[in-house]
């Protein structure tokens, strides 16, 4: 994937996990980036920004509305 940009920050992976999971169900492919040393270091995603959720540019506006009606 590229022209990746972040659609939302997460603070635990198993919550971007299943936002993600939310979005692939309706046809939004996206990428969970961390900064956690491969799983070692499961805090630094906080010191490091996050855990971001990226979709391609061309599909950010569809999954900002996926996100919207989530609630």
């Amino acid at each position: 994937m590229q022209d990746l940009v972040p659609i939302e920050i997460f603070l635990s992976r198993h919550e971007a996990e299943v936002v993600r999971g939310f979005l692939l169900d309706r046809g939004v492919e996206s990428v969970i980036s961390i900064d956690d040393v491969g799983g070692q270091l499961p805090g630094l995603n906080t010191l490091s920004g996050g855990i971001r959720l990226l979709v391609r540019r061309g599909d950010l506006k569809r999954a900002k509305e996926i996100l919207e009606n989530l609630d």
